[in-house]
Formats: C-alpha cells, sequence, structure tokens
C-alpha cells in the first residue's frame, strides 16, 4: 500500500498537491469562526454545580463585573460638579439597558440610616443606653438632695461613646465627604457602573468602555480643573486588557514559533525549498484541527488557544524525518520515485507509532473531568495525528513537484552533510557507555527520592503566581489607579452572588452563613452576608418601647442634672418621637435596586463578602472561603447553593488533584501499550520504554529542584510530554531495527540528526510560551522545556549506550 502511495503521490502530484491546498482554504475558513472565551468557568464540565449556577445567576442578575471611574481632583468642588455632570451624561447617553445602575453618592442611604440609626442597635445595647441614662439621672439627683453616699471611684455620667465606637466601625459611610465615594482627603472620586452585560463578552465590555470614554471626552475634563485627571479601571478593563494581551500572545507565539522552525529547517537542511516543504504539510494539518475543533466544541480557551504554536512545533517532526530519509536517499544515488518509496517504506511505522503516542499523551487527558483539560488533549491528540496525516498524504506530493520543477542535483546534494554534530555524539557515546549508565542508574534513584517528597506538596496554591500578566500600563497614575479606587470601599465590589427562590430563604441564607462564621471565629473568611432583610431592623417594636421608655426619662426636671455634652447626646432621643417601623417600602430606592434581577424580582438575592484581609490569593484560603458559602442547608432541609469565582477556582483545584494523577497514570500505560503495539517486539519495545522512562524520572527530579508547583494549565505538560518524548527512542529504535546489530552509531548520526531537529522545533514551540503574559502557561512552557531536554538526552547517550552495552554482551536486542 505504501509502494502504491509512493507511486501515485509522484505521478498525481499536481492533483494532490491542489486538493490539500483546497481543504487548507476550506478548513482556514471555518476554523476563522473559533471564539475565545477566558473565563476560568470554562475549564470546568457545563454539568458542574458551581458553573450551572453561576449560569443562572448571569441570567438572573447579569454580568456580576463592573466598570469604574476614577476622578481626580485638587479642588473638591471642581471634581464634584464634574462627577455630577458625567452621572447625568452617562444616564443620558448610554444606550438604554446598558447599566443596572450608577453609584457615586450615598449621601440619601446616608441620611435614611443616621434618621433611624437607633432602630439599628441592637436591643441590649440600646436596653444599656437606658439603664446609664436612669442612673446617671438617679445620681445626680441625689447628689442635689445631699443624700448621696458615693462608694464609686467614678461619677456615672451619661457617656454612650463606647457604643457608638461599636456601630461607628460598621459603618461603611464614615470618611465619605458629602456622600461622595472619595478618600478621606477628597481628592480622587469613584463612580461605579454595573453592567447588565456578561462579564466575559468582550464586545460588549469594549462598546461600554469606548462609550464611556467618549462622554468623558466630550465633557473636556480640563475645564472644570486643569489638574483634574480621569481614568477606567475594574473588573471590565481588566478584563479587555488581559483579553487583548492574549490574543497578542496567540499571534506572537505562533509567528514566532513559524519564523523559528523555518530558521532550524533551513540551517538543518541548507535548501530554502526544505522550509515550505516542511511548512505547508504542518499548516494543513493544524487547519483541519482547528476547522473539526469549530464543529466539536466551537470555541478556544486560554488553555487551548496556545496549541496551535504547540502542534506546529511537533507535528513538523513526521516531516522532517521523512525530508531527512529522502535527502538521504537521493544523495545515495536513487531516483526520485524510487527514493520517495524507500523513504516512505523505512519511516512510515516508526512516525505513526510516533504520532499515535503523541495523540495519545495529549487524548488521555479527555478522560479527565476538567474541561479545559479534555478540550486541550481533544485538539492536541487530533492535531498531531492531522498532521501526520497531512505529512503522508502532501508531503510526498510537494516533494515530487520541487523535483520536476528544480531537480535536486548530486553537487547540491554533496552540500547536504547529515549528521555533523551527531557523528561526534555517536562517538563520544561509543567510548564509555559503562559510564553513562552508571550515572542514568543514580540519577534514575534520585528521580524516584525526587518523585516521592515532591508529590505531597505538588499544587500550586498561590495564585498570583497564576495570574494573567497584562503590558504595563505606561501612565503610572492610571497604573496604580485600581487598587486605590477598591480601596475606598469598605468591602470587594464583587461579591459572591447567592440566590434564592422564595423570598424568606434569603434571611435564613444569611443566618446559616454568618452562624458557621461564629463556629469558625478567626478562622473564618467570610466578612458579611447581605439580603435585603438585612436592611430591616429587628425588634423594632422592642426598640421603639425602649426609646419611648428614654424619652419619659427626658421629660420635666432631668435637663437641670444634665451638662451641655449629655443635653446634647440626650437630645438626639428626643428626636426620635416621630421614628416609626422600618419596612421594605421605607428602604432607599438605590439599596432596594441593588438587589433586584433583571425581571424586576427583588428580595431573592444574596451577597455574600470575603474579609479584606482574606488573601484570597492563597488558595487553602480560597478553598476555605469556598467551603464556607458553597452549601448552604436551612431548617426546612432545603439546601441553597453558592457559586462565584472563589467556589470556581476552589473546583478547579479540586479537579486537578484528582484528575492529574489520573491522567499522568493512563497517558504512561496508554503509551507504553501503544509502543508494544507498534513494534509488536518485547525486546524492542523495552528499549523505547527505557529510555522514555528514564526520561520522565529525570523530568521529575529536575521539577523538584528548581520547585515547580503543578497548577490547573501546567499539569497538562506531564502527560504531553509523554507522548512527545517517547517520540525520539521510537524514532532512534526503528532506525536501528532497519540497520542491524552494529548500526546504532549509524543510527544516531543519522536518525539522531533528525530527531534533534524535531526536538529543536518542539522547544521553539515550548520557547514560545515563555514569553506569554500568563504566568501559568509559562510555567507550563517551562515544564515542557524540561521533559523535552530529559527525553532528547536519553534517547540519544543512554539509550545508544545500553544498546552498546547489551552489544558486546552478546545479547539479542531486536
Amino acid at each position: 500500500m505504501i509502494k502504491k502511495w509512493a507511486h501515485l503521490s509522484y505521478r498525481y502530484a499536481w492533483l494532490i498537491a491542489l486538493l490539500s491546498i483546497i481543504s487548507l482554504g476550506f478548513s482556514i475558513r471555518l476554523a476563522s469562526h473559533l471564539k475565545l472565551r477566558s473565563d476560568f468557568a470554562e475549564l470546568l464540565p457545563d454539568h458542574y454545580r458551581s458553573v450551572k449556577d453561576l449560569n443562572i445567576t448571569q441570567e438572573r442578575v447579569g454580568g456580576l463585573s463592573n466598570l469604574l471611574i476614577g476622578i481626580e481632583s485638587p479642588d473638591f468642588a471642581a471634581g464634584k460638579q464634574f462627577v455630577e455632570d458625567l452621572v447625568k451624561k452617562l444616564e443620558t447617553d448610554l444606550p438604554p439597558q446598558t447599566l443596572q445602575s450608577i453609584d457615586y453618592n450615598v449621601a440619601d442611604i446616608k441620611a435614611f440610616f443616621e434618621k433611624n440609626k437607633f432602630l439599628y442597635i441592637e436591643t441590649p445595647d440600646l436596653e444599656e443606653i437606658y439603664q446609664r441614662l436612669d442612673r446617671s439621672i438617679k445620681h445626680e439627683k441625689l447628689k442635689k438632695t445631699g443624700l448621696l453616699i458615693d462608694f464609686a471611684d467614678e461619677d456615672p455620667k451619661f457617656n454612650t461613646k463606647d457604643i457608638e465606637e461599636k456601630y461607628k466601625s460598621e459603618s461603611a459611610y464614615g470618611h465619605y465627604q458629602e456622600g461622595y465615594f472619595t478618600t478621606e482627603d477628597g481628592k480622587l472620586f469613584a463612580i461605579v457602573l454595573r453592567p447588565y452585560a456578561s462579564s466575559t463578552s468582550v464586545s460588549d465590555a469594549r462598546k461600554l468602555i469606548a462609550d464611556t470614554e467618549k462622554i468623558i471626552q466630550s465633557l473636556n475634563p480640563s475645564h472644570y480643573h486643569p489638574q483634574l485627571k480621569v481614568g477606567l479601571a475594574g473588573k471590565l478593563k481588566n478584563f479587555v486588557r488581559e483579553y487583548d494581551a492574549l490574543v497578542n500572545d496567540i499571534f506572537s507565539t505562533l509567528f514566532l514559533v513559524l519564523a523559528g522552525v523555518a530558521l532550524a529547517v533551513y540551517f538543518y537542511f541548507r535548501k530554502l525549498r526544505s522550509v515550505g516543504l516542511m511548512t505547508l504539510p504542518v499548516v494543513i494539518g493544524c487547519s483541519w484541527t482547528f476547522a473539526l475543533t469549530y464543529y466539536q466544541i466551537g470555541y478556544l480557551t486560554s488553555q487551548t488557544a496556545f496549541l496551535g504554536s504547540i502542534i506546529i512545533g511537533n507535528g513538523i517532526n513526521y516531516g522532517l524525518i521523512v525530508l531527512a530519509r529522502y535527502f538521504e536517499e537521493r544523495k545515495a544515488g536513487q531516483g526520485v520515485e524510487l527514493s520517495l518509496t524507500k523513504t516512505l517504506e523505512t519511516t512510515w511505522i516508526a512516525t505513526l507509532a510516533s504520532a499515535i503516542t503523541t495523540s495519545v499523551g495529549f487524548g488521555t487527558l479527555i478522560l479527565t473531568k476538567v474541561k479545559g483539560f479534555s478540550h486541550f488533549g481533544f485538539i492536541g491528540g487530533v492535531g498531531l495525528f492531522f498532521c501526520w496525516v497531512a505529512t503522508y498524504f502532501s508531503l510526498p506530493a510537494y516533494i515530487a513537484i520541487s523535483e520536476k520543477i528544480w531537480p535536486l542535483s548530486q553537487k547540491a546534494l554533496k552540500g547536504y552533510r547529515q549528521g555533523l554534530f551527531t557523528k561526534y555524539l555517536a562517538q563520544w557515546t561509543s567510548r564509555r557507555p559503562g559510564t553513562l549508565l552508571k550515572i542514568a542508574g543514580a540519577t534514575g534513584l534520585l528521580s524516584v527520592l525526587a518523585l516521592f517528597l515532591y508529590i505531597p506538596n505538588s499544587l500550586e496554591y498561590d495564585f498570583n503566581k497564576l495570574k494573567f500578566a497584562p503590558p504595563k500600563v505606561t501612565d503610572p497614575w492610571e497604573r496604580g489607579l485600581h487598587d486605590r479606587l477598591t480601596a475606598i470601599f469598605p468591602v470587594s465590589l464583587s461579591p459572591v452572588v447567592i440566590l434564592v427562590n422564595i423570598t424568606d430563604q434569603a434571611k435564613e441564607v444569611c443566618e446559616v452563613i454568618l452562624n458557621r462564621k461564629k463556629i469558625l471565629r478567626d478562622q473564618s473568611k467570610v466578612d458579611t452576608c447581605k439580603s435585603l432583610y438585612s436592611y430591616i431592623p429587628e425588634q423594632q417594636t422592642e426598640k421603639l418601647e425602649i426609646l419611648a421608655k428614654i424619652r419619659g426619662l427626658l421629660s420635666g426636671s432631668t435637663w437641670e442634672f444634665m451638662n451641655d455634652s449629655e443635653k446634647e447626646k440626650a437630645q438626639e432621643f428626643l428626636e426620635t418621637k416621630d421614628l416609626k417601623t422600618v419596612d421594605l417600602n421605607d428602604l432607599p430606592g438605590r439599596v432596594v435596586d441593588r438587589f433586584k434581577e433583571k425581571d424586576g424580582a427583588q428580595g431573592k438575592i444574596v451577597f455574600v463578602y470575603s474579609k479584606k484581609d482574606a488573601e484570597l490569593w492563597n488558595g487553602r484560603n480560597l478553598i476555605q472561603f469556598a467551603n464556607e458559602i458553597r452549601k448552604n442547608e436551612l431548617k426546612d432541609g432545603t439546601v441553597i447553593y453558592g457559586s462565584g469565582q472563589a467556589v470556581i477556582f476552589s473546583d478547579l483545584l479540586g479537579a486537578v488533584a484528582h484528575d492529574g494523577p489520573l491522567a499522568v497514570v493512563i497517558s504512561f500505560v496508554a503509551i507504553m501499550l501503544v509502543v508494544l503495539v507498534s513494534f509488536w517486539n518485547i525486546r524492542q519495545s523495552w528499549l523505547v520504554l527505557i529510555a522514555f522512562t528514564l526520561g520522565i524520572f529525570w523530568q521529575v527530579l529536575w521539577i523538584y529542584l528548581f520547585n515547580i508547583k503543578l497548577n490547573f494549565l501546567n499539569f497538562i505538560a506531564l502527560p504531553t510530554t509523554y507522548g512527545i518524548g517517547v517520540d525520539y527512542a521510537v524514532n532512534i529504535v526503528g532506525r536501528y531495527k532497519h540497520e542491524g546489530r552494529g548500526g546504532i552509531q549509524k543510527t544516531v548520526t543519522t536518525t539522531g540528526g533528525a530527531v534533534i531537529l524535531c526536538s529543536i522545533t518542539t522547544i521553539i514551540g515550548y520557547l514560545s510560551l515563555i514569553i506569554s503574559n500568563s504566568q501559568a502557561l509559562v510555567s507550563f512552557g517551562h515544564i515542557a522545556l524540561i521533559g523535552e531536554f530529559t527525553c532528547l538526552i536519553s534517547a540519544l547517550i543512554i539509550l545508544p549506550a545500553y544498546i552498546l552495552r547489551r552489544e558486546t554482551q552478546g545479547k539479542r536486542l531486536y
């Protein structure tokens, strides 16, 4: 069959080339429709409760995101006027149904709570105020009559300072000047825009940012004050920056990989035609892959978006092996068709085994529950196999066409000096096989020890090391704006949202969460929980009765026994005469609106805020917070679940911890089985597996020494390295089989050069990841690069040393 295909490729080269180009154009058109989703929720399966609950929340409430506007002015009046004008213009000029709310001033809310503050004091504290006032008045009366026998060290003056401090610390409005969201010095103002659109829709985010910037410029900020500055921050602004940096990374890494691979191919073969011959098949294989991805998945994530670079860096390897062998045959004086035939005959089994093992290394990830893993495995596994198919489908035809247009002369072929470096490497290895095997054995044992030391602390819990680092903002003022604006607010602007189905459940959910907080004490990561009913005071009737009793103490001649400060404090209680119970209809409109859903329903939203010092960048703290809010059982047995970024991340960590080791084991076992089936010879398979196993154990040793932790992205580098790393040993053993006993030096000299070139192109693909703005992706590149080097050294040095030693012992190896 291979002979027939070689003949057809030579005879119908132009037709095959035309078909391959047509398929390329068709596939690129389909692949261009792929969307890019950068949300971490996309990494988990849709059936996860945290994902389903998050989707329901976005449907009912909206985008759960914000855009912050920062206004800094040395003159408070100028800043205040600009804020007022900007808010009015935003309300009138932004398209209808763009925003859920615009928050910038809480003066009306502050006035409401100031008026009703005594209803929000806990009943025991209000009773304590009454007792203190009563004791103070009785003390002063007795003192006036001269009948007082004072045994106390201090007079019981009426004082509520300690109680005031207790509630002052709970106030969210203390330092705001005139109710505006400002810093304490009143120079920096904040406006919070909350859009309806999904927080993962980059087009909606861009439009809101562009519209907002246009409105800001139309007001001419410098007209209000020459030093007035305006800038945007918040989750939406960061989201767009990160998305743009991600897209830039995708295209820049792809360009670097293509350029780097082209240079490597040219310098190895020293023929310009080799660059085109190598590039076309792998680009065709990639286009087929992403066209199928469009049909099967429909989008790419922050994990899978970079697979183009990885597929090109690895998928080109099959063509490199074919072209190297073809030039070798042509240099030996064979004609074009005969050289193609012999090349395909001698390479297809080893390269197919290589493609299958690599695809299996990726494909085992499909078995995991992490959607990001399974997508990565599907695209990578299919992509590398498609590259093999594209190579054997189109490369022979391209070679034939190039020979027909521009035949290779023997003079040109003499310039092809294969294995200049590997010749010396083979000679060096052959002189010291025993020493090399002793070193391999010692380091192998160290690697086993490192594995047991590494596993218990292998997961990365510092999320600061996983963040996406977009390009720095050039303006120093705008660079720190986000942190300065969020510091204005006493609680997070992005609380966890929990939805209930019955309004009465909202209050009970908060009770469950706050009771859990009391039990956990300092270990709790929850700051507070708010429902709409959190703003309705409890025991209002009892409190109004106590206030009436206090007013009763302040009648008649009581005022004569008070000093000025006591009279001022007591006057506040006299003003409570008209105080009435507060219900939902009395709450300020903007408080109620915060708890409204898209359809106007209110009272079914619960906000849970983490502590400011919770340090949720620490994965262990984040898991603690997620566990506090994830599952809330009510008195009637109903369970209300919470979701949000914390729960999503927590589930991701759990999925990695559960599925990661499983994927590694399955990948290792599956590759062993593929090697056994491919060679169908236990001795040849054993040679491959010795080199492969040593390479991956060395990889563990260096990961341990460099203290590289595993996360939800770089974990993938382990099974994929297995699939790629085993290729080098497969190709060496495949060529050694053809050369026969005593042919290992020639194998390393010839095929070893192609293997090194294969590794170089793969390394170029991984090096491109290291320049990424995603720190998780950078760590992926580091682990993969380590695996590349260890598997390459094992295949080109230790494997030949082992074969040489066994040959000298008279052992049969094939």
